[in-house]
């Protein structure tokens, strides 16, 4: 991807990033795709959380799939990152097959769900923020909560996988020591404390490098790019084009 020309909300990003509790470990190719077999969803009331149920029979109460909201370098931070309700951030590409295949899926099961705004961005057209928020592989999906980064997944997923990705929008109530302080860092950059955000970024890795190393990671470049911005205009160097993630059983946290 070749770094935009337009300026990226990069403290509104920081902040959303810089919160998250969960990331992505690692993820697996296959050489083939298969579609999951159909399932019945239906809605559950929760306030801002997102609650899908996945039923095994009964008559179906479907609403209208959702309406992707598309984003770009000028409404990202409106519609994502000031977002205060649930937001699904799908990360996608014009030549991403995979990404053709999972949108329906996923405007399906987010349409069955209170409270919950679709976001699509495609990369090459938000290269700066794809590169801020450290995406190389495509599909990406990001649940925001709250302007809180909760969890991420990438490659194709199957109805059920949607529906435990959706579900994590409740995650964020298990904290622990490496998640108390991956929001104090997230406070420090938010506040242009780069030094205490970044020591605050190292405990993170130092103690739970597994669950929180991938988002720690994005954070202390995140801090980078904050620290650029603040004395010249931000010039991220050309990433590796995103491939393609040609997989049935992504790996999510």
């Amino acid at each position: 991807m070749r770094a935009s020309r337009t300026r990226t909300p990069a403290a509104a990003i920081a902040a959303g990033m810089s919160s998250a509790t969960a990331a992505l470990d690692s993820s697996r190719r296959i050489g083939r795709f298969a579609w999951p077999a159909a399932r019945v969803w239906t809605h559950e009331p929760c306030g801002a959380a997102a609650h899908c149920r996945q039923l095994s029979g009964g008559a179906p109460e479907l609403r209208p799939p959702a309406q992707a909201v598309i984003v770009d370098q000028n409404n990202f931070n409106d519609v994502v990152m000031e977002s205060r309700g649930v937001v699904v951030l799908q990360c996608t590409a014009e030549w991403c097959q995979p990404c053709k295949q999972l949108s329906p899926k996923l405007e399906h099961a987010v349409g069955q769900c209170d409270g919950v705004v679709l976001a699509r961005m495609d990369i090459d057209e938000c290269q700066e923020i794809a590169g801020a928020m450290n995406i190389d592989v495509v599909p990406t999906l990001f649940l925001i909560r709250d302007k809180k980064v909760i969890t991420k997944v990438t490659g194709d997923l199957t109805d059920a996988q949607i529906a435990d990705f959706l579900a994590k929008g409740d995650a964020a109530a298990k904290q622990s020591d490496a998640a108390k302080t991956l929001a104090q860092a997230g406070e420090h950059l938010a506040a242009g404390e780069i030094e205490p955000a970044l020591q605050a970024y190292g405990r993170v890795l130092e103690a739970d490098k597994e669950k929180y190393g991938a988002v720690a990671m994005a954070g202390m470049a995140l801090c980078a790019l904050v620290r650029r911005s603040s004395s010249a205009r931000l010039h991220l160097p050309t990433p590796a084009r995103p491939k393609a993630a040609l997989c049935d059983q992504p790996v999510a946290t």
